[in-house]
């Protein structure tokens, strides 16, 4: 709290500072008070020690008690810091004080002050707490009240907080001081009275809590009353409707009034607006659902002073609703021993007594169906009537709503745990514990849930409400416990139920120790496994305390004489160790225990394993490399026995080879297959050599082209070539002559399309076949009907066509024969061998075919 009067500068100080007591030569956080900056007498700065119990840093899970205190904004200057507190738990007569003289430097941001108070027998801290009154036992505590604590020239200045309206003050025991209060909107008053007083239980002076209640300001007061009347009617006294009239003030202000002979009456309201209302009787007056105020309208007030201070006001109430009770019981009559659900659809919903009874207020007039159900129950119904000219001072009877038991689904959950000293809270999860649920009658009914990792389970089954189980929780670390319990809804937590007792742990150790000489060092490792149900248990049931390895040479030796070689104390379990102590040549035996305790117990459970032997070997480590990791990778590298065989393999990747192992520096060619064995003799370090695979030349092709004609068109795409290059030709007929076919020297027709793309694998002639134009369109061999083929020297032609021409070629495109006939069949000789082309003609277009003559 910055109190008034302090400056805030640009170059304020925080202080701030740890607060403790001294006491029996033991230092301990303070449990309250007050810390203050004052300066030539004036409290400048004030603010009370933060205190309580947070995690400790220097104990990991362990709970710690801190007191400090914060003033920010702390000019520069010279000041007294004072303290007055208590210890945490203390009677009041224990109060510690502390002062010193601080000098606060403008160019420190921080400044640390830590607070230790010595005893002060000689005074006590008086207690103020503010109510808002008048005196009530239902009174709210008043924070924000300026309090003024005066003995002579001394002032101590407080004001009362938000939460429990207190304020505190150092006092003498034995001096009367002079208390003032004083709040915005509120009545200041002032008492005398000394810090102390007789304390008859335990006979001793103890500080004073002094109890103020402040009454608000509340301006001109008046008294507002006046008749009722229900429903426009004279107000009838034997109706009795145990209600009451409220008035809620614009000053914040409630009031009550009961209905006595037909008139209200408030006798002290402030003037001005105001809100009138019907309330239920009773200790907690709420807004009538049976009646409220019709005149005047909304009950809204504005009240005057009047005449002699009465402010009169008539008021008209008309009813609303009525009451509907009745009962809700078993088929057998009997209480449900649980709440039950009565509802009206569109109306009220409310829950029963536990007995079953039941009251509904504000039922509108009208024709209604009550129903009723319960957990464990099913839905009971019944008609219901409310009519307001037949309702006289009591409730509408609805009599007994029946319900049955049905099954239900229940969910049990909870946490298994067990007491556990070192826990912060007594306790510690248990997890892995095996969960049973039985009937009454001695039935199983579920036995397969066990507690998470962290304790927890749930369990559901379907049975009936009001019926009695027993809850059943194992343990293999832990002893058992049950309890018997009456669920009363469909889902309960057996958190509090379930706290399993500790008790001192039987597990064995380890499990499956194996030993091997580490390659390539005079070194032991030693490997293991914990059991499972250890590994459950651990850090939630047991704590290791110790883990010993132990050997020896000679197994005659006693246990006495071993030589430990290991003591392990941690928040995790080890499950490897290696033994440097060792020389090349020996045999070595291994033992292995572990000392563990459970919660309440020190004494340890220590089992041993069988004896475990290792002999240590020569070994030797065999290193590949490969020279360019980028071009392949090796395989079997690692330790290995004097004169063992290693299978060594070296991979090369895409586009690369392998081309040998090499040795040293210099260096030797040890092998030149990719897979070798190799026999270890010592340190060895292989290389693998690997290279790139040769790029191959490409094989060049040449192509020629030759028109046929001669002067028959153009060709294009002829050249020199790479092997295996699709090359694109184009045949581009001269007037008066169109392009036939692209052909081979050694194959019939490659293609009848100008362009033509053809793969060049070796040197290749082609040649495109032109023809004078005819007028004719181009056609293909089976749409010209014509056959051609050599024999004994000739050339056989058939068609099937009525007029035919024909025209044979030599490969140098010169004309060798030309002849034309309705006949169907022609041969022609021919004076030398070789190959020839024919073209035919018929009134279907044009044919061409390239014969062998032999």
């Amino acid at each position: 709290m910055l109190l008034a009067g302090s400056l805030f500068t640009a170059n304020a100080t925080v202080v701030t500072g740890n607060v403790s007591y001294t006491s029996g030569g033991e230092t301990s956080p303070v449990g309250s008070g007050v810390v203050k900056l004052t300066q030539d007498g004036e409290v400048k700065y004030q603010v009370n020690v933060e205190t309580g119990y947070g995690m400790d840093p220097a104990n990991p899970g362990e709970l710690t008690q801190y007191a400090n205190y914060t003033i920010e904004n702390v000019a520069a200057g010279d000041y007294t810091l004072s303290f007055y507190g208590q210890p945490f738990f203390s009677f009041t007569d224990d109060i510690y004080t502390y002062s010193h003289s601080v000098t606060i430097n403008e160019t420190e941001e921080t400044m640390t002050h830590d607070i230790v108070a010595e005893e002060d027998p000689l005074h006590v801290i008086m207690t103020v707490v503010t109510y808002k009154g008048p005196e009530d036992w239902m009174a709210e505590p008043l924070g924000g009240v300026e309090v003024t604590c005066r003995l002579g020239e001394e002032t101590q200045y407080g004001i009362t907080d938000e939460e429990y309206g207190e304020a505190y003050f150092l006092c003498d025991r034995t001096s009367t001081y002079s208390l003032s209060f004083h709040k915005s909107g509120y009545k200041d008053f002032s008492t005398d009275t000394k810090a102390t007083e007789i304390d008859e239980w335990y006979g001793d002076t103890v500080a004073l809590t002094l109890e103020v209640y402040m009454t608000e300001d509340l301006g001109t007061l008046v008294e507002v009353s006046g008749n009722v009347s229900l429903d426009g009617k004279e107000w009838n006294p034997s109706l009795n409707m145990a209600e009451q009239i409220g008035l809620a003030s614009s000053m914040d202000q409630s009031y009550t009034s009961p209905i006595e002979n037909g008139r209200y009456s408030f006798p002290e309201v402030p003037v001005g607006d105001a809100v009138l209302s019907v309330l239920t009787d009773g200790l907690m007056p709420e807004e009538s659902k049976n009646f409220r105020i019709k005149s005047p309208e909304n009950g809204l007030l504005n009240i005057t002073e009047g005449t002699e201070g009465v402010f009169t006001q008539d008021i008209v109430i008309e009813r609303i609703g009525a009451d509907i009770s009745g009962k809700v019981v078993k088929a057998d009559s009997s209480n449900l021993s649980a709440y039950a659900t009565v509802w009206i659809d569109g109306v009220d919903t409310i829950r029963t007594e536990y007995s079953g009874s039941f009251t509904m207020e504000g039922v509108p007039e009208g024709d209604y169906v009550l129903k009723a159900t319960a957990q464990g129950m099913d839905t009971a119904s019944k008609p219901i009537n409310v009519d307001f000219s037949k309702l006289d001072l009591d409730p509408i009877d609805a009599e007994y709503l029946v319900l049955k038991q049905v099954p239900v689904d229940f969910l049990f959950f909870g946490v298994t745990r067990y007491s556990r000293t070192t826990a912060p809270y007594g306790y510690d999860t248990a997890r892995g514990a095996h969960i049973e649920l039985w009937d009454e009658e001695g039935e199983i009914l579920l036995d397969s849930t066990h507690s998470d990792e962290n304790g927890y389970f749930e369990l559901t089954f379907s049975d009936l409400m009001g019926k009695r189980y027993e809850i059943r929780c194992t343990h293999k670390a832990i002893d058992d416990c049950s309890r018997f319990f009456e669920p009363n809804s469909t889902e309960m937590d057996l958190t509090n139920r379930l706290s399993l007792t500790a008790r001192r742990p039987t597990l064995h150790a380890v499990t499956e120790l194996k030993a091997e000489q580490v390659p390539g060092d005079t070194a032991v490792r030693l490997n293991w496994n914990w059991p499972q149900e250890l590994l459950d248990a651990y850090n939630s049931t047991y704590l290791i305390s110790r883990l010993t390895i132990s050997r020896k040479q000679d197994l005659s030796m006693p246990h006495a004489e071993w030589n430990s070689t290991m003591y392990v104390e941690g928040e995790t379990l080890p499950t490897e160790y290696i033994d440097t102590a060792v020389e090349m040549g020996k045999t070595y035996f291994y033992h292995i225990a572990v000392a563990y305790s459970a919660p309440y117990f020190s004494t340890m459970s220590t089992d041993w394993n069988d004896s475990i032997k290792v002999s240590l070997k020569q070994m030797y480590k065999l290193q590949l490399q490969a020279n360019d990791t980028a071009m392949g990778r090796v395989q079997g590298a690692g330790y290995y026995e004097a004169e063992q065989t290693a299978h060594i393999a070296a991979l090369p990747k895409e586009g690369y080879l392998f081309k040998a192992w090499i040795a040293g520096t210099k260096p030797d060619t040890v092998a030149k297959t990719a897979e070798y064995d190799f026999k270890v003799c010592g340190d060895t370090l292989l290389t693998a050599l690997f290279e790139a695979e040769p790029i191959p030349v490409p094989k060049k092709c040449s192509l020629t082209l030759t028109a046929q004609p001669a002067d028959a068109g153009v060709l294009s795409g002829s050249g020199e070539y790479d092997e295996n290059t699709k090359v694109e030709l184009n045949a581009t007929a001269n007037e008066g002559y169109r392009f036939v076919a692209w052909m081979s020297s050694a194959t019939d027709t490659l293609s009848k399309t100008e362009e033509f793309k053809i793969m060049i694998t070796c040197d290749t002639a082609l040649t495109a076949l032109f023809t004078e134009e005819t007028g004719n369109e181009m056609l293909d061999e089976s749409e010209s009907e014509w056959n051609c083929y050599a024999k004994d020297g000739k050339i056989h032609i058939s068609h099937t066509g009525t007029e035919a021409v024909y025209e044979i070629f030599d490969i140098q495109g010169r004309l060798y024969a030309r002849g034309e006939s309705s006949s169907s069949l022609y041969e022609i000789p021919v004076s030398q061998k070789g190959i020839y082309i024919v073209r035919f003609y018929t009134d279907k277009g044009i044919g061409l075919k390239k014969l062998l003559v032999m």
